[in-house]
């Protein structure tokens, strides 16, 4: 799996900044299966030198020449946009979750039948997005919306017969700040990027607002409704949480032992576990219940989601 995601990252990244889509071509993928359609991925370099955004793009299997652009962004906040492009609504996907092997196959459901897909991994610093400033990690939602109409800007530039396509944001979970805050974006920069012609937006289970303990609940109703937590602790962590009791931390702590071995997107899945990396990270963060808001893919948590945004 390690040498896998190795030469994922190496092939993908091989173009390094180049300006011209045709150098940012990928021809050959070790692990994915015949394909007829184009695929780039490149480096998008920011105006602050030590930022660039990563972008994946993949031409329509329909009529590339005239159906509209989908950007598609995972949440997080600092998901890598792979997972989109690799086992959500991009054209492949790991049938059993990499589980046994890394070898992808055609996703007969891929948008890219009908759309040219364009994924970012965004802010920079998440997945291949390169941020070489450690004193600047933390994004608010306006500053990331800002990186990424400057990264669309460049990315029509260099891929210049896309632009004024009829264009769309998509995306899940907390896309749903990073969505209308970037087609805002747009919206009040049409002077300065006319060429992107905004059409709709689309949120799939997004986070519209932000409210921890709401947050809390729902996922402890989703985990009673699987079973994973039983009636009696369900019951304990609302009343103790509810009233803000000195319990609740206890209660939450003893809920994250249950489930934290499991992927709480796939809970019939394989789960990537790491008990050392878990371990150590829930014991330099000294907060029980943190594995109550953070439980991406484990293996998504190491390689490419970061918790390093403010909302």
């Amino acid at each position: 799996m390690k040498i896998a995601l190795s030469v994922f990252l190496i092939v993908l990244l091989d173009s390094g900044l180049t300006q011209t889509p045709e150098k940012d071509l990928v021809n050959h993928f070790p692990t994915w299966p015949e394909y007829t359609f184009k695929v780039y991925s490149g480096q998008l370099q920011l105006t602050n030198p030590n930022f660039t955004i990563h972008y994946i793009f993949v031409e329509s299997q329909k009529e590339p020449q005239k159906d509209p652009v989908v950007l598609w962004l995972n949440g997080g906040p600092g998901c890598s946009s792979v997972l989109g492009f690799s086992q959500e609504i991009g054209p492949f996907y790991l049938p059993d979750g990499g589980a046994k092997t890394f070898s992808q196959k055609l996703n007969e459901y891929s948008w890219n039948k009908d759309a040219n897909l364009l994924f970012f991994e965004s802010p920079p610093g998440v997945g291949f997005s390169n941020n070489l400033d450690p004193n600047n990690l933390t994004f608010t939602d306006d500053e990331v919306a800002d990186l990424n109409h400057e990264a669309l800007a460049l990315w029509f530039n260099r891929f210049e017969s896309y632009k004024n396509r009829e264009f769309w944001i998509t995306g899940e979970s907390y896309a749903g700040m990073y969505i209308p805050y970037l087609a805002k974006k747009i919206i009040n920069s049409k002077e300065t990027t006319p060429f992107i012609n905004l059409t709709g937006i689309m949120i799939g289970n997004g986070l519209l607002q932000w409210d921890e303990k709401q947050y809390t609940f729902r996922l402890l109703d989703y985990l009673h409704n699987y079973m994973i937590i039983n009636n009696e602790l369900h019951n304990q962590i609302k009343e103790a949480c509810n009233i803000g009791s000195i319990k609740c931390t206890w209660v939450l702590d003893e809920a994250a032992k249950l489930y934290r071995k499991m992927t709480i997107y796939d809970m019939y899945g394989y789960c990537y576990y790491d008990e050392n990396f878990f371990g150590k990270m829930q014991e330099k963060l000294k907060f029980p219940g943190f594995f109550l808001r953070v439980n991406f893919f484990p293996i998504i948590t190491k390689f490419s989601c970061r918790i390093q945004q403010n909302s």
